[in-house]
């Protein structure tokens, strides 16, 4: 079932980017909490970002993953695109950076393997990525 905008209450904001926010977002139907990134056209626009968030969006639609962030709806209005995601409630991995400066080797092993599960699930879909965003 599609959703759109008016489906869901926008909450506090989870993270920033160079397009826009991530908010915390709460389903009206089920009360599903979900992950929705909000990017400004405008900015896309200025920055000649189309074929980057548009391929995104695709390759998000095409991964079913549990080592990848699923996409559950994408829905837009005259301002903003929505990219309604699965919530990560342990927040990123700049966060742990940051508060631990560093891991320990079994920490690290840990999360290496994790990353190298996604990359190998992406390159079986012949998705090949030019940057790895550790969030």
């Amino acid at each position: 079932m599609a959703k759109r905008e008016n489906n869901f209450i926008f909450g506090d904001t989870l993270g920033e980017g160079s397009f826009g926010a991530v908010i915390l977002t709460t389903d009206k139907d089920d009360n599903k909490q979900y992950a929705t990134k909000i990017l400004d056209k405008q900015q896309i626009i200025k920055l000649k970002k189309h074929a980057t968030v548009k391929r995104e969006r695709d390759i998000m639609s095409m991964c079913h993953s549990p080592y990848i962030v699923k996409l559950f709806y994408t829905f837009q209005n005259p301002t903003s695109l929505f990219y309604v995601l699965e919530l990560c409630p342990n927040r990123d991995m700049k966060y742990y950076f940051i508060k631990y400066g560093s891991f320990s080797e079994k920490v690290t092993q840990f999360y290496i393997s994790e990353i190298t599960m996604a990359l190998k699930y992406l390159h079986s879909l012949n998705i090949f990525i030019e940057i790895l965003n550790l969030k």
